[in-house]
């Protein structure tokens, strides 16, 4: 698990060379073992550490947004691990469920 603090840069128009300067994109690369790549770049997925990457976030705005801020990290600088069907997202639920209390289980004695 690698947490993240605060919104992820958008990395639609960034270029590859410049990416490291975000420590969280630094950190994502590092984390899975494959360096950035253009979607017509040949890669070899041999060094990716994780069989599944699951994007967590809030079941809020703020988390859709940095969902979507992940994803076009993904696509943009990741697209062979895009490909190769490694990405997923983690739908938290929208709902909480209460359960009212029954009482105290009396002690055996």
């Amino acid at each position: 698990m690698l947490p993240l603090r605060g919104k992820v840069l958008n990395t639609f128009e960034v270029e590859k060379d410049q990416l490291f300067v975000n420590n969280e994109v630094h950190d994502i690369a590092v984390a899975i073992g494959v360096d950035p790549h253009a979607p017509s770049d040949e890669v070899s997925l041999a060094g990716l550490r994780y069989s599944k990457i699951i994007l967590m976030a809030d079941a809020d705005v703020d988390g859709s947004h940095i969902a979507t801020l992940l994803l076009t990290l993904f696509v943009r600088h990741f697209y062979q691990v895009v490909l190769a069907g490694k990405i997923y997202i983690a739908q938290p639920p929208l709902f909480r469920v209460d359960v009212p209390a029954h009482g105290k289980i009396p002690m055996r004695k």
